[in-house]
């Protein structure tokens, strides 16, 4: 196995369960390698996802990661937005899957509680997790993440 690498995240296809106003807020922008946590900028400057508010259909909303290849995970990064919203950054559960059929196998629990506000919280997974999915997803309303990094070590060197 090789040593660490950065940001595995950055670039990478991601998806989310909704999108806000059904465009200007996808998973994408929440993988674009910037830390810029003003969700409610001019559209070349957002950086932040946004899935549907509560009672607008999205009532289990996750985003995910597919890194393209397999990894051993062994922490994820959470930018909160500047603005506002810490409360969306709570009761977040962080898990890691071989594929999209699962099963997906808890990282880390941040629970229900005081969110962050303009802050990078970094989760350590309770112990390395093989996969090439990470999700990130709450039992309540909205995810609002302005930048996910995902961190571990390479199992090969073949890009799929």
């Amino acid at each position: 196995m090789a040593g660490p690498v950065g940001n595995l995240a950055a670039g990478k296809p991601a998806i989310q369960s909704s999108t806000l106003f059904n465009a200007g807020f996808e998973a994408a922008l929440a993988v674009d390698g910037r830390r810029y946590p003003m969700q409610n900028a001019a559209p070349s400057l957002r950086s932040c996802s946004h899935t549907l508010s509560d009672g607008t259909g999205d009532d289990a909303p996750f985003w995910e990661v597919n890194l393209n290849a397999t990894y051993k995970i062994t922490s994820v990064s959470f930018l909160g937005r500047q603005e506002c919203c810490g409360e969306r950054n709570s009761g977040l559960n962080i898990t890691v899957a071989e594929s999209s059929a699962g099963p997906y196998t808890l990282c880390y629990y941040y629970p229900l509680g005081p969110g962050f506000v303009n802050e990078m919280k970094t989760f350590h997974c309770t112990q390395p997790l093989t996969g090439r999915l990470v999700r990130i997803s709450r039992a309540v309303d909205v995810l609002n993440p302005c930048e996910i990094e995902v961190y571990g070590y390479p199992l090969n060197t073949i890009q799929q």
